[in-house]
């Protein structure tokens, strides 16, 4: 039982944590994606983790480090994509991607989220910044821990313990001990609870060297502005760099990146250290000295929001020529909760005023230690984005004017706040004599975080040199989480938008409340400069501070350089065949040419793409797992043969080809639909390595010798053999949407007078007026779901929008259905199509068009074009302004529903978009107002348009419904049959007209397509249509006749359950996982004589259940009911009416 379906009762016992409880907890988190939010990232991802890691031990299972730094639990990991969609989309890094693997005839689809051709991540384009960890919801990454090493030292008092913690930590830590965001910040409560876990333990606060990184880091940019105004030098070495504007250091995953993506802005970054290596840097070389201990026996420990920091600390750079580190361990704002928790203290609790005796000069437990425990409000705010600059600006303009910043409270709010990129300018006036250089001057400052909005920045900087143009900005911070360090991939989960702002608000008020709010104010800073350090950019301070940094290499770069010949092949290859840089609309087609030329998509090809469109390797990698015919393996063999799996093909002897192909030891991949694999035998698709073209075998029969000798089989463009009917006897007037059917000479008139009449009078047409004709024609959308096509129409025309287009869904992905392909392969029906897509642009206003075409269908994308070009230019001049692009697709079927093809057009992974509240005509293909219709729609308005709205209505059966449609019909029949039907036609009709066998022999249909359920003959005289009620079948698209004697149920649903697991997009766990328990399970579940446990079946329901309710698109709700249907028909669920309940 569980909470949330039994009321409470008296003597009722409870239990929390049983292994049952443990299960179901972790079930839940496998298929529930609740925890997504509209953005795509989790809502409850600390929930969620913590809750994960108390059903799992942080040392259980198999560990695999992908960083030194970042590691991943691979059992954990329920695919939810987040951390992929966190590096790629907000932090656009794209180190990650979700590689699948489509599952074949023995084996299920599965996914994987790896680096690019398997590489370690450092060696990628991971930066380490832990963001993938924040949003992770189930424990499947974490930080790499050194708690377990720390805690040692702890217990060993002869072993001097210098801790330093960073201003973000102070202000979040209260989390991981109940207390709610922005509630406490714990300043002199970590430091009391710090010395309370052992001896010989000083703690230091990374705010001082905050200061002190202000003071130096100032003077670097105002050394940098006189040598550049003044070609004078006054401080620092002659060999500084000098270049504008100065990029901040403070955030070592934003150096990462910079070393790794902006080699050439390397010297406009500060080579001021961060403050953790110069606390690091003074513990080690001037405060273990003072105290008489060697450096290697000091261990020095920072407390930091940020996994990057511990990458930082590993630097070759901050490591001496002895191997002693500035920093020996760094520990995240997580893992210090987690030491104290292990040494039981709460911080929460700990009384810091308690005095801590003459050796530590009077301090309280909560005071932080001199030298380096003094730091004012402008040191604190380095936490926050903006703070570093803010922080410099305080300082900057005192120095200069002698003034305060002209800002109330010192609070620079130009710069706060957490918009992505924030632009400020100072300007100087009246300053003091010495800096008269920068009399008139107006400092302009920007503030970006997140590596997203810093690459914006970045491009603009190039840009300006590129263009030899003034930099845009004297100074630049940069901070690589979003939100700065409150929002730390160390820091405490989770860590939304609202949480960072209250976070901020602690700091922010700590600030105010602080004796010193400038860092030049600091007595200990100067004390340090007395007595060390000398003066800023001085020898000392060079030494200890300062730094360099240098262009690092990627794992894809440094294979690209070495396979060069391929990479600049394939770029050659890209260009001469018209592909845009920096665009990835057209990837599909960018994947076809590449497998044309050399039978498969290489390592070097993807990086050239990569290169080519400005993406990352593993993201094209990524999306390209997600597509059928682009294989990935270098042993392809020059001729592939694909084979087709649809009812159809495996009715008529497809698993004898598969055992003759075996028997020859020939490969052969499977598919789930060829879109014109109806004639009489099985068929196959060849595609041969140096030949643009795909080829059609039809009608294999067992011992085929065109299979002994595939590398020569040629056959492009096959004549459909199959019969096009239309239903006379039910209407007077037939459709005539096929050019051969046709039953007056005014519609043979329009076939040969190729449709210039129609097109013309279309344009010249009230828009408002054509629309008002598809509205009385109750034309609805003919690719299955039925949508009123007026409404889209009107809906887009009406769209305030200066971009919109009209995209056609050529994809026809749904087996059985091979309408499509004869509208597009015959030259009169594919003119219709055209004319139907110029006339929408024209009627809505758009200015470009699409055509999604089924990869299957690629030999017609260039009589698509001819044929567009000669409509265009010939026969409508005035549609001469209007684009068309004819875009491949890639074989999955999800490309069918509208919004998973507008990311396919984008270039980015083929899955159905998560905001389901909006409708493509308000945001469709690259956020445009976008009209989507199937093939058939847009080919029936020629004819509507010369016939008028009336006539199309009346050509239904049943007044109240309205039109035409054409159906695939295949399977156990005579000879398959493409029929235009009207709209309330019975089935058992189109049977009688079409099958070619007698009804009596017919055990059932499958109607509507592969994912609809089986309809058996007491149901044959219900009425077809397109309006989705009670009594009703689905018009949609095909078919599908099983004679009895043929008649294999279980064959039928393993075909569905194969279907419904290959073709899920991965995207939401009640799809990718409910399809493979459906496949895996299938057999048991049709098998009569198979009895499964209560627990089974009720895992089945929910499972079932939760894929109807929480899928995120049509597939898997139909996957779940489905199997939901047949566990309930096979007599395994006792009650079935009120399970759902």
């Amino acid at each position: 039982a569980t909470s949330c379906t039994n009321f409470v009762r008296e003597l009722m016992e409870i239990e929390t944590d049983t292994a049952d409880l443990r299960e179901l907890r972790d079930t839940a988190m496998a298929v529930d994606p609740k925890y997504r939010t509209e953005s795509g990232l989790a809502t409850a991802v600390g929930e969620l983790d913590k809750v994960r890691t108390s059903i799992t031990s942080s040392k259980d299972g198999t560990v695999h480090p992908r960083t030194p730094y970042v590691i991943r639990q691979p059992e954990l990991c329920n695919h939810c994509n987040l951390c992929v969609e966190m590096c790629k989309s907000v932090q656009g890094v794209g180190a990650i991607g979700e590689i699948r693997e489509i599952g074949d005839e023995s084996s299920l689809s599965a996914t994987e989220v790896k680096a690019f051709h398997g590489a370690p991540l450092p060696t990628t384009e991971c930066v380490n910044c832990g963001q993938c960890i924040n949003v992770c919801p189930t424990g499947a990454l974490r930080e790499a821990s050194c708690v377990d090493e720390v805690n040692e030292v702890m217990k060993d008092p002869s072993v001097p313990k210098v801790f330093q913690f960073a201003p973000s930590v102070r202000v979040a830590l209260a989390e991981e001990f109940g207390k709610a965001p922005g509630e406490m910040s714990l300043t002199k409560q970590m430091v009391a609870a710090t010395r309370m876990m052992g001896d010989n333990i000083y703690v230091f606060d990374t705010n001082f060297t905050a200061d002190l990184t202000i003071i130096e880091e100032g003077n670097e940019l105002l050394e940098r502005l006189r040598r550049v105004l003044t070609g004078k030098k006054m401080l620092g070495p002659d060999h500084m760099e000098t270049a504008l504007p100065m990029i901040t250091s403070c955030s070592p995953g934003w150096v990462t990146y910079c070393e790794k993506n902006y080699a050439d802005l390397i010297p406009n970054v500060s080579s001021c250290k961060s403050p953790q290596q110069m606390a690091g840097s003074l513990i080690k070389h001037f405060w273990s000295k003072r105290h008489g201990y060697e450096p290697a026996n000091v261990i020095s420990i920072s407390v930091m929001p940020c996994v990057a920091k511990k990458q930082e600390a590993s630097r070759e750079e901050f490591i001496d020529a002895n191997g002693v580190r500035e920093v020996d361990y760094v520990l995240t704002t997580r893992e210090f909760a987690e030491l104290m928790k292990l040494n039981g203290v709460d911080p929460t609790k700990t009384d810091p005023s308690i005095p801590l005796g003459d050796s530590h000069w009077g301090l309280t437990l909560g005071d932080f230690d001199d030298p380096f425990g003094q730091a004012s409000g402008a040191g604190l705010i380095f936490g926050a984005t903006g703070g570093v600059m803010e922080a410099a600006l305080r300082t900057a303009y005192e120095v200069v004017t002698g003034r305060p910043v002209p800002f109330a409270r010192l609070d620079i709010q130009p710069v706060r706040g957490m918009d992505g990129v924030k632009v400020a300018s100072v300007p100087l006036r009246d300053v003091l004599p010495e800096w008269g250089f920068l009399e008139g001057v107006d400092v302009k400052v920007a503030v970006a975080h997140g590596l997203t909005n810093a690459r914006k920045l970045c491009d603009e900087i190039q840009l300006a040199k590129e263009k030899n143009e003034p930099p845009p900005y004297h100074f630049v911070e940069v901070m690589c989480c979003p939100g700065g360090c409150l929002g730390g991939g160390g820091q405490p989960k989770p860590t939304s938008t609202e949480i960072k702002m209250k976070r901020a608000s602690l700091i922010y008020a700590e600030d105010h409340g602080l004796p010193l709010r400038k860092s030049h104010e600091n007595a200990s800073v100067r004390r340090l400069y007395d007595e060390f350090l000398v003066q800023p950019l001085a020898h000392h301070s060079h030494e200890l501070l300062h730094t360099h940094y240098k262009a690092k290499d990627t794992e894809p770069r440094t294979f690209a350089f070495s396979h060069n010949d391929q990479v600049q092949d394939v770029l050659h290859l890209l260009v001469q065949n018209g592909y845009p840089r920096d665009t990835r609309a057209l990837l599909t087609n960018m994947f076809s040419d590449i497998v044309d030329k050399y039978g498969y998509v290489s390592d070097s090809a993807i990086v050239a793409i990569a290169d080519h469109v400005g993406a990352s390797p593993v993201n094209i990698e990524s999306i390209l797992s997600h597509y059928h015919f682009f294989p990935r393996s270098p042993n392809t063999p020059k001729t592939s043969i694909y084979l087709c799996e649809s009812h159809h093909c495996r009715q008529h002897g497809m698993s004898e080809i598969k055992q003759h192909l075996k028997d020859r030891g020939i490969p052969y991949h499977m598919t789930s639909w060829l879109g014109w694999s109806v004639d009489g035998g099985p068929a196959a698709l060849i595609k041969h390595v140096g030949d643009s073209r795909v080829h059609h075998m039809l009608n294999i029969t067992k011992n085929d010798p065109r299979l002994d000798d595939l590398e020569h089989f040629v056959n492009p463009l096959p004549e459909p053999n199959f019969n096009v009917l239309t239903m006379r006897r039910y209407s007077e007037r037939a459709p005539s949407v096929l050019d051969d059917i046709v039953l007056s000479e005014e519609d043979e008139q329009i076939a040969k007078m190729g449709l210039c009449p129609v097109s013309q009078k279309a344009f010249a047409m009230d828009p408002d007026e054509l629309i008002d004709h598809l509205d009385c024609a109750s034309l609805r959308g003919c690719g299955g779901a039925g949508f009123p096509t007026h409404l889209k129409w009107r809906s887009v025309r009406d769209a305030s929008a200066e971009n919109k287009c009209v995209v056609v869904n050529a994809d026809e992905g749904l087996p059985s259905t091979f309408k499509d392909y004869y509208l597009t392969r015959d030259a009169s029906c594919r003119m219709r199509m055209l004319v139907g897509v110029a006339t929408a642009c024209h009627v809505v206003g758009a200015k470009q068009a699409y055509v999604y075409l089924r990869y299957e269908y690629k030999n017609l994308k260039s009589l698509i074009e001819a044929d567009w070009e000669m409509y265009r230019t010939k026969m409508n001049p005035l549609a001469k302004n209007i684009p068309l692009t004819v875009v491949l697709g890639g074989g999955p079927y999800i490309c069918g529903e509208e919004t998973a093809l507008f990311e396919s057009l984008e270039g980015n992974l083929p899955q159905a978009r998560t905001k389901r509240h909006q409708f493509p005509t308000d945001s469709g293909l690259f956020g445009w107002p976008t009209l989507v219709s199937n093939v058939e729609t847009f080919a029936w308005i020629p004819s509507i348009i010369y016939h008028g709205g009336v006539w199309f209505h009346d050509l239904a059966v049943l007044p109240e419904l309205g039109g035409a449609k054409l159906i695939s019909i295949s399977g156990d029949v005579a000879k398959p049959t493409l029929a235009a039907i009207p709209m309330g036609v019975t089935l058992r009709s189109v049977l009688e007209e079409t099958a070619g066998i007698p009804i009596d022999e017919i055990a059932a249909c499958e109607v509507g397509g592969l994912t609809e359920e089986l309809t058996y003959p007491q149901d044959f005289d219900q009425p077809l249509t397109l309006a989705f009620k009670a009594g009703h079948l689905s018009a949609g698209g095909s078919i599908v006749v099983f004679s009895k004697k043929n008649f294999d149920e279980k064959r039928i649903f393993r075909t569905k359950a194969k279907f419904y697991d290959v073709e899920s997009c991965q995207l939401c766990s009640p799809c990718r996982e409910g399809a493979k328990v459906f496949r895996y399970g299938v057999d048991s579940i049709m098998d009569e004589n198979t009895t499964l446990s209560a627990d089974t079946i009720e895992t089945y329901q929910h499972l079932f259940h939760s894929m109807e309710v929480l899928s995120n698109c049509g597939h898997g709700k139909a996957c779940g009911k489905t199997a939901r249907t047949i566990l309930e028909k096979k007599n395994k669920v006792q009650d079935p009416e009120n399970f759902c309940k």
